[in-house]
């Protein structure tokens, strides 16, 4: 068995080295130097997962605390109320599988400890936390909302790079629908037919969600269709040879780029969110791409304003803008980082990644979607 908030300890999210997930593989035509530009893309419908805020009221804190007293908080929603059920064990082994009680005080020795919910959803990530002499250390959770997707049935697990943990595989929960709590982190929702589907499997597909504390989601599911990008609007250096930029940490040399109109699936990456927006696609060697959605502004000196999600601000991604009436013809990627969606790993992951040296880009006409 096993407030727009900041990125914190609670709120994780990877800096380059990825906490999470993919979306399914869709076929394109491969096309140096990665799939999706140009190419004449048959419009494959397929179902996935995608999440809108959802208001989600959480206690100040725990009934009956005890003043002086060391003990754990775990803050649950209260609407719409959570059942879900969370344990401890003891890192040194001193305890094992006590009850926690969302939202009602703890007590508990001074030491430190594993949570865990009460399902097969964390068993390769249980939370460590410290309880302190004396102190009240307090568990922040976030809310997700599964609402019925005709007879398939939702799965869920945590992010992982790599399919499987010191060869343990992955650990998800299988549901219908209904409300859980979980601890903040990127996540993976699958769509599978069947209840019993093995959970210590790791599926590849899906979408990507980031669960913040205090957060509720509302997980939904839709058809989406592969979308490409046209040679009107992709561009590579004029030599045809050099990278435009690297990413940092990666050291992924971009070799193209792309915009879409109302991006909502490119190259198995699935947009979370429930409203499309704009995206820059940089491309690497191969399938390799960072997708950074963006809001975009026609005839505006500075066009492009990335999303501030998953705790990480909003910046000014595209500037020095040039325009033919309301199109788009050319521009300046600002370095920085950004909010990005990615599929380095072979699965979609939500990252903060750096993007180097700026680009500027001439010779495409975009309209944009939004």
């Amino acid at each position: 068995m096993k407030k727009k908030p900041r990125m914190t300890a609670a709120n994780p999210v990877s800096r380059g080295t990825g906490p999470l997930t993919l979306a399914i593989a869709v076929t394109c035509l491969s096309l140096p130097p990665s799939a999706g530009y140009g190419a004449s893309v048959q419009a494959i419908r397929t179902h996935a997962a995608y999440v809108r805020p959802m208001k989600a009221n959480y206690p100040r804190t725990c009934k009956d605390v005890i003043a002086g007293m060391s003990g754990l908080c775990v803050l649950a929603s209260t609407t719409p109320r959570v059942k879900t059920r969370f344990f401890l064990r003891g890192v040194k082994g001193t305890s094992s599988n006590q009850p926690v009680t969302p939202n009602a005080f703890t007590r508990l020795a001074p030491g430190d400890y594993f949570l865990y919910t009460e399902d097969d959803l964390d068993q390769l990530h249980e939370r460590r936390i410290a309880i302190s002499p004396g102190a009240l250390s307090i568990v922040q959770t976030a809310t997700l909302k599964f609402n019925p997707a005709g007879k398939r049935y939702f799965r869920l697990q945590h992010y992982q790079d790599v399919n499987g943990i010191n060869g343990r595989g992955c650990s998800a929960t299988v549901m219908k629908q209904g409300v859980r709590a979980v601890l903040p982190g990127n996540y993976q929702v699958n769509l599978v037919n069947d209840k019993e589907q093995n959970q210590a499997a790791c599926l590849s597909g899906g979408t990507t969600l980031n669960a913040m504390a205090q957060e509720g989601l509302s997980v939904n599911t839709r058809k989406v269709a592969a979308q490409a990008i046209t040679a009107e609007n992709s561009f590579r250096h004029p030599n045809k040879v050099s990278s435009l930029a690297s990413i940092s940490r990666f050291g992924a040399d971009i070799q193209q780029l792309g915009l879409l109109p109302q991006w909502r699936s490119f190259n198995g990456i699935h947009n979370p969110q429930h409203t499309p927006h704009d995206a820059l696609v940089l491309s690497g060697v191969g399938t390799q791409n960072f997708i950074v959605p963006f809001k975009y502004r026609p005839k505006k000196r500075e066009c492009g304003i990335s999303l501030g999600e998953a705790g990480l601000t909003a910046h000014v991604l595209m500037t020095d803008c040039t325009f033919q009436g309301r199109r788009l013809t050319g521009f300046r990627v600002n370095p920085g980082s950004y909010y990005t969606l990615n599929n380095r790993h072979g699965k979609t992951a939500i990252e903060g990644n750096y993007i180097n040296n700026p680009i500027l880009v001439s010779g495409i006409n975009f309209k944009g979607g939004n």
